[in-house]
Order: C-alpha cells, then sequence, then structure tokens
C-alpha cells in the first residue's frame, strides 16, 4: 500500500468552513470535490455503501470525490472541513482515522479555514501549501508513527494525567516519566514517537487549543483565559499563544469569533 495522496497534484481550492451539525441526519449526493476533515468536539456518524465509521474529536476525515453518504450527527458537533480538487483521482477510499501527531494536523486546518475566512492576497496558494502539509503529516505518522501496544500502553498514565492537570500550572516532564515507570529521556521518546512532538509541546497544544476555543466562544478578559488554560500570567499566555498560532489572542478573537447566529 502506497502513502496516503502520494504523488498527488492539487489543482484548486473549493472551499474552507467551519461546520457546525445538529441531529437529525441528512443524506448528500456525490460529491463534487474532495473533502478533508478534521473534528474538533462531538461526534458524527459517517455511512458509505461499502463502510460506516464514526468521527470524534482529533480524529481526520477523507471524503472522496464522485461519492454518496450520509451523516448521522450524535448531538452537536463541530469540524473544520477544507474542499479540493486533484489532477489525478487518488486511490483511497473514505476513512476516519486517529493520529499521533493530532495536534500538528489541526494546527494547519486552523490556519487554512482562517486563510480562507480573511481571503487576503494570496490567500489560495497559502491554503494549498497548508494542504500539502496535512497530506505529508498523514505520511510521516502512517509510515513512522507505529509503536507497539506494549509501549502505548506504558504512556497511558502520563496521558491521562496530562488530561487531567494540563490547566493546573507547569507539568513536570520527570514526575510524568515516574508515572509510567520510565526514565524521562527514554519516557520522552516514547512520546515523541507516538504522538510526533514533546511532552512539553503537547501540553502546550492543548493550553492553546482551550484558549482558543474560549476566545472563539467568549468576551472573557485575557487574564481570565490566561489562568483558566494554566498560564502564570498573560503575558506568557500571549507569547506562547503567538508561537504556537501564529497571531496574538487579540488577533484570533477577531477572526474566529463565532456570533450565536453562527451557532444556530
Amino acid at each position: 500500500m502506497g502513502l496516503f495522496f502520494q504523488n498527488a497534484v492539487i489543482t484548486s481550492i473549493r472551499a474552507t468552513y467551519t461546520v457546525y451539525t445538529s441531529p437529525p441526519g441528512v443524506s448528500f449526493r456525490p460529491r463534487t470535490s474532495h473533502g478533508f476533515v478534521f473534528y474538533l468536539e462531538g461526534s458524527c456518524r459517517y455511512v458509505y455503501p461499502d463502510r460506516t465509521f464514526t468521527a470524534e474529536a482529533n480524529t481526520f476525515l477523507y471524503l472522496p470525490k464522485g461519492v454518496a453518504y450520509a451523516i448521522e450527527p450524535q448531538g452537536d458537533s463541530v469540524c473544520l472541513l477544507i474542499n479540493f480538487d486533484t489532477a489525478d483521482p487518488p486511490a483511497e477510499k473514505a476513512f476516519c482515522r486517529l493520529y499521533p501527531n493530532a495536534s500538528q494536523i489541526r494546527d494547519r486546518f486552523y490556519a487554512a479555514v482562517s486563510e480562507g475566512r480573511q481571503k487576503k492576497a494570496g490567500h489560495v496558494p497559502e491554503i494549498t501549501g497548508l494542504l500539502y502539509e496535512i497530506i505529508a503529516r498523514i505520511q510521516s505518522a502512517e509510515n513512522t508513527g507505529y509503536l507497539p501496544y506494549k509501549y502505548i500502553r506504558r504512556l497511558e498514565p502520563a496521558a491521562a494525567y496530562i488530561q487531567e492537570q494540563y490547566t493546573n500550572g507547569e507539568i513536570r516532564i520527570p514526575a510524568l516519566a515516574e508515572l509510567c515507570g520510565l526514565s524521562t529521556r527514554y519516557f520522552t521518546k516514547l512520546f515523541l514517537a507516538y504522538y510526533g512532538t514533546t511532552p512539553k509541546k503537547y501540553i502546550l497544544n492543548l493550553q492553546i487549543d482551550l484558549a482558543k476555543s474560549i476566545l472563539s466562544n467568549s468576551a472573557a478578559r485575557m487574564t481570565d483565559i490566561a489562568a483558566a488554560c494554566g498560564f502564570a500570567d498573560v503575558s506568557c499566555f500571549s507569547k506562547t499563544f503567538k508561537q504556537i498560532a501564529g497571531m496574538t489572542p487579540s488577533d484570533y478573537r477577531k477572526i474566529n469569533i463565532v456570533t450565536e447566529s453562527a451557532r444556530r
């Protein structure tokens, strides 16, 4: 089996969206373009003639051109969507997958949708470049992201602790390694192999993801957002946000704020 979208040539960008779905389900005619989807919240069942799968938070979906399908939202959900065309039809069928480097893939979706919303000069080449980056991250995950399950299980105590504590201040990497019964060096090596990033960057990405959600859905003050996301002060929060998101928290809010009418 070849690499995902190997040698694909992207010929056009149709559209980029943030999509909000709620029950009931809906059926679609055969797609007129390829679609890459990244789920942010909720879950949704996709029904194809030969397969069915459920998308959940942090999963990536490929929706092939020319194939009809139906969706069955399992409650409210939010996803990012990029529709595009290629010179030749890829061999891949529809699928849904959770990749260990999901945060890297998600960040490029965010950037592509932001470019599509702003529509500044040169936004189409920018989105095309981001699309190739998404493909490269998926190829990298499928080619090198495999770890035997026994090693993945060794990381589970640290992953659970991070999810519970990432908003409560600094998490020490040696403490995470100790939870897993590993040396700090070996723990970091396994973590990087599976998640595609270091433990420190993984935690920062979780914090910035939460900040993005708060910025897009509330008028909370920056000091309150910084505290809610586990940062010691607003200066550290703003600096880290810009490093990861490529813009200040205030600029991100201006571009991505979701109004009540858009949620309906």
